[in-house]
Parts: structure tokens; sequence; C-alpha cells
């Protein structure tokens, strides 16, 4: 389910050069989810986490375009299936007539996979097993195949480990991430693990100096798209608003950025958007229900 949508801050003009979406909490300055289109298919991906939460299989790559260039929620295809009894994530799709699933191989019982998403139709999905350093990496049970989009994760490096890199991810098809390091200034700033590159777009963060606490840690930077917020004076503290979002400026056609709507808000107002469409006829009561139930998370 997608709760970051509804208000978004248009950067360009639209384009189908975009295929990567920030979902951010601007007064935190932080990244909140990421969006990566690989053909007709969105990846959704917690960037805390380095994990891949939703799979949206649209109908073709101009839709898959749309929902990235429009951040529109109608868009999500309706029909959610969990990928396996040990994972969390989602796939989405509007139409589908065939679903296979791991059975109780010996592979698969050991990597908690039996019973786990193998096939929607023409699409394969592939996990990693307990093999090899897998377990070690903590990556057993993760996706690793979705359709011909690969994907890997960072591997069991000392340094990786210090930062908590290691078992995120680090490629989805040609798309490779990068995440900061360990040192001084991110260790003070709190920003050590977090992603710093999606392919050739650099998040920047801003680094812990003297008198500018107020945004030490929050994004300064996503591609060309710079950051500001409301420095430390007088007028600002007692109004409540050091350190809040300011502006945003700058171009980058390759990327949009959505800002978090509050939560409950956003419930709401999809739930309206597709009882609105329910009375139109537009969609049945059952497709209704099932729109809900996802919304509402039950």
């Amino acid at each position: 389910m997608i709760r970051y949508l509804s208000l978004i801050f248009l950067i360009i003009e639209q384009t189908l050069a975009q295929s990567t979406a920030f979902a951010i909490n601007q007064d935190e300055g932080k990244l909140i989810n990421l969006y990566q289109q690989e053909s007709n298919i969105v990846f959704k991906i917690d960037p805390m986490k380095g994990d891949i939460t939703s799979v949206y299989i649209f109908s073709n790559d101009s839709v898959a375009s749309k929902f990235i260039i429009n951040g529109d929620t109608r868009l999500i295809p309706l029909h959610s299936l969990s990928l396996g009894t040990n994972s969390n994530s989602l796939v989405f799709i509007d139409n589908y007539s065939i679903i296979e699933y791991a059975k109780n191989y010996s592979s698969y019982s050991r990597a908690g996979l039996v019973g786990a998403l193998i096939k929607i139709d023409n699409y394969n999905f592939d996990y990693y097993l307990k093999i090899g350093d897998n377990e070690e990496m903590g990556i057993v049970g993760k996706l690793k195949q979705v359709g011909a989009h690969s994907i890997t994760y960072n591997k069991n490096y000392t340094s990786y480990v210090r930062a908590g890199i290691t078992g995120k991810i680090e490629s989805l098809g040609e798309t490779n991430f990068e995440y900061y390091n360990y040192d001084s200034y991110s260790e003070m700033a709190g920003y050590t693990g977090e992603l710093n590159k999606v392919g050739s777009i650099r998040v920047e963060m801003n680094k812990p100096y003297s008198r500018t606490e107020y945004k030490s840690g929050k994004i300064k930077a996503i591609g060309n798209i710079n950051f500001e917020y409301y420095a430390n004076t007088y007028q600002n503290r007692a109004s409540g608003i050091e350190g809040k979002f300011k502006r945003m400026s700058g171009e980058d056609e390759r990327i949009k950025i959505w800002f978090e709507k509050n939560k409950d808000a956003f419930v709401a107002d999809e739930i309206k958007k597709f009882k609105n469409l329910l009375d139109s006829g537009a969609i049945n009561q059952e497709e209704y229900d099932e729109k809900k139930k996802q919304l509402l998370g039950l």
C-alpha cells in the first residue's frame, strides 16, 4: 500500500525519462520509500531496510511510467498477493489466470519458502536459498529475480557489517544502489547505512557542522534537486519552524519527488476515490471491498 503519493510536488515537465521516484518526509528530511521502474514493473523499496516491499506489475511500460510521473494511486493494480508466509512483501497485478507456489522440496523447506509465490502467468519469482553465505548476509528467502529482472544484495564485508549495509539491495536489473559507509560525519549525523546513490542519482546528506544542527542528517540534495530548511533563528524557534522544510529548488529530469501525506488523510482520500468509482460503476463491490481492505491494512 502506498501511503505517500497524494501530495506531489511537480519539479519538472512530465517526461518519460523519469524512472525513479523518491517519497520523503520533508520536515524530517528523510527518505521514506523509493520507487524504481524496470520496464512494466515498479519495485517499491524500503531504503532503510534495503528490501523490496511491493512489486507492481502494470499492463505495459506506459502505465508504469505514468505511475512514476504522476504518482496516481488509482493506477496501482487492483489485486494483491503475498509473496510467501515468511514475507511481508506483496505483488500487485490487475488480472491473472495462473498462480504457482513453491512445493515442499528440501531446498525450499530449508529456506522457509514452502508455499511462496513462484509464478503468476508469465512472471517467475525466484528467491535466495539457504546456501553459501546467504544466511550470514541475511538474504535467505529474499527475492532473487522477478521476470527478467535480477536482484543482488550487499555481501558480508566487515565495513558493510559495521555500517549496517550487509544484506541491503545492491542491484535491481541494471540499476545499482550504494549506501553511506561508516565515518565520523555519518555517525554524528545519524545517516550511516542510509541510501547514497541510485544509479547515477546521488542522495546527499547535510553534515553535522556547527551552527547547522537544525539540518544535520537531513537530505541536502537528491540529484540536482536541493532542499532547504528553516534556520536556527530566534523567530523560527519562537514560531516552532526551526528545521522544518522551507523550499526545494533545481531540476532533474531523471527523478520525481513525492512528499509524504498524513497516513489517515491519505487512506480517507483513497477510500473516497474508490467509493466514487463504485458508485459510477467503474468497479464492482468485490473490487471496492478488496481495495478498502488493502488500504486499511486489514
